[in-house]
Parts: C-alpha cells; sequence; structure tokens
C-alpha cells in the first residue's frame, strides 16, 4: 500500500462526522440506496442509530459510491457504536493473491476472470476436486481424455480458489516445466534443488497435459519419481491432467525390459494416494 494512498484514505475516514447536520439528512436516501441496504444488513440500524451517527452515516453512504482501490467498512465497536475501517476491495485483494499465491500459473491470463459455466463435465470436476480435497489419505486425482473437456479450466479454477483465500499452488505445464528443470539439473544444480524442493511442498500442483513431457530415464528418476513419490509421503493434494490413462503412461516410460519395472513403480506410486482415476469426455463448449 503506497504511503499517500494510505494517508488520503486514513484522512477521509478521520473526517467522518463532521459539517452535515442532521437536519438536511434524507432518512429515505439511505432506505433507497440498494447498495447502503447490503453493506448495513448485518448491523441492525435503528433510529437511534441515525439520530446520533446520521454525518457518519452519510459520509459512509458516499463513499460506498466512490471508485479507487479502497473500500469502508461500517461496523459496531465493542461498545455498540458505529465506526468505519478501511481496506483494500475485494477485486483488488483477490488480484493480489492471485498475483503472488501462484509459483507457476501455467494457464491464459483470460481464465482469471472467466466466468464459470456449470457444463455438466464441469460439475462432475468440480465435485471430483473438491471430494478429493477434503480426502485425509487420498489425495492425487488423475483426470485423463480428449482435448476440451474442461479439465485444466476445472483445475485452474479449483487452484485459484484456493490461491484467492491465501493458499499456495503451481500449475504446471509439464512438457514446458520437465524440460526446464532438466536443464537445470545439468547447468544449476542450486536453482534446481531450490524449485523441486518448491514443488516438493507447495500444497496444490497441478500436473497438465501429463505424459506430454519428453521422456527419458533422467526425467523420470530425477524429477517425475521424485516429485511423485514425495508429494505422496507428505499427503498434498496433486492433479494430474492427461490424455493417456495411467496404463499408458507406465507404457510410455517403458523404454526398455530394464526400464520397465521403474515406470510401472512410478505409476503405482501415483494410484498409492490416488483418490481416482477418471476419464473426462471431450465437451466442445465455446465458454470453455
Amino acid at each position: 500500500m503506497k504511503k499517500e494512498n494510505w494517508e488520503e484514505a486514513k484522512s477521509k475516514i478521520d473526517n467522518f462526522g463532521g459539517g452535515v447536520s442532521p437536519s438536511s439528512i434524507d432518512y429515505d436516501s439511505f432506505l433507497n440506496d440498494p447498495l447502503f441496504v447490503k453493506e448495513t444488513k448485518g448491523l441492525s440500524l435503528k433510529a437511534d442509530d441515525f439520530a446520533r451517527y446520521l454525518p457518519l452515516l452519510s459520509s459512509f453512504q458516499e463513499a460506498l459510491h466512490e471508485e479507487g482501490i479502497y473500500r469502508y467498512y461500517l461496523k459496531r465497536n465493542e461498545g455498540g457504536g458505529l465506526e468505519i475501517s478501511i481496506g483494500p476491495r475485494a477485486e483488488i485483494l483477490r488480484a493480489a493473491n492471485l498475483e503472488v499465491g501462484f509459483l507457476y500459473r501455467d494457464f491464459p491470463d483470460e481464465w482469471l476472470n472467466r466466468k464459470l459455466i456449470r457444463t455438466k463435465n464441469i460439475q462432475r470436476l468440480l465435485g471430483l476436486l473438491k471430494a478429493t480435497n477434503t480426502e485425509e489419505k487420498k489425495r492425487f486425482l488423475y483426470l485423463y481424455g480428449d482435448d476440451n473437456g474442461g479439465k485444466s479450466f476445472a483445475s485452474a479454477y479449483f487452484l485459484m480458489k484456493r490461491v484467492e483465500n491465501g493458499a499456495k499452488a503451481a500449475f504446471l505445464e509439464t512438457n514446458r516445466r520437465f524440460d526446464e528443470l532438466k536443464s537445470l539439473a545439468i547447468n544449476d544444480k542450486k536453482e534446481f534443488e531450490k524449485r523441486m524442493n518448491e514443488l516438493f511442498e507447495v500444497p496444490y500442483l497441478v500436473l497438465d497435459n501429463f505424459g506430454d513431457e519428453f521422456k527419458s530415464d533422467y526425467v523420470r528418476d530425477q524429477i517425475t519419481m521424485p516429485l511423485i513419490t514425495t508429494r505422496s509421503r507428505k499427503n498434498l493434494m496433486t492433479i494430474f491432467t492427461s490424455n493417456y490413462p495411467l496404463e499408458v503412461i507406465e507404457n510410455l516410460y517403458t523404454f526398455n525390459n530394464a526400464s520397465s519395472f521403474i515406470a510401472r513403480r512410478l505409476v503405482s506410486a501415483v494410484r498409492q494416494t490416488l483418490y481416482t482415476e477418471e476419464e473426462i469426455p471431450s465437451s466442445l463448449v465455446s465458454s470453455l
């Protein structure tokens, strides 16, 4: 919060209640103002409140209709009187949380403000995501199917709601980010370990388009396997979206006879903490 903005807002609070004559107040102007009625609904304002706090209520009503990054709140203090406080507007706070809450946000900016269309697929996906989040021990969710089923959007929406409330999350485009991690593992071991540790600890993780990443013994053993096994052990919510079921993932990570055992271990590590593996049909909906 910039000091000059805070001082300006603070001075407005300090001046609330001054210079307004009670006799000049039109009571109907309060009752016919939907925004004022909404913001004071829980205060159960009575005639005595208007008689005592007319200047303050008038100033508060005026402030409600002003634009800016701050908004004003009317509340009762411990003695039952009315007072005004200031805070950032909800949309400003939301934007700030979204800015700092994602370690990685590999989905389009337009999704940040896209209205949720509750199609059949989206309803089903949100139900699965919420159910997985409330699980105590099985907190992996594997969603697969053709494109345009809403898997990525629903997962991003779910993460945004967590981040808006102050949680940390990461939404990774798996192919791009695993390639970055592989490069760091070779060229900057310290940064590689830092980023892996962040992914080990972040409360919510989406591995989007899982299975499309470049596959090698190195990627499997240094990135994919440690990430999955560590998050499984820590019981952290991990969401996979993919075009492939898990049995195909096992085949994709099998490069020869020697690697087949490790590929089975990788998929078993996912299934060990898996709430469910669900196929999501394609649903070509323009809003998604």
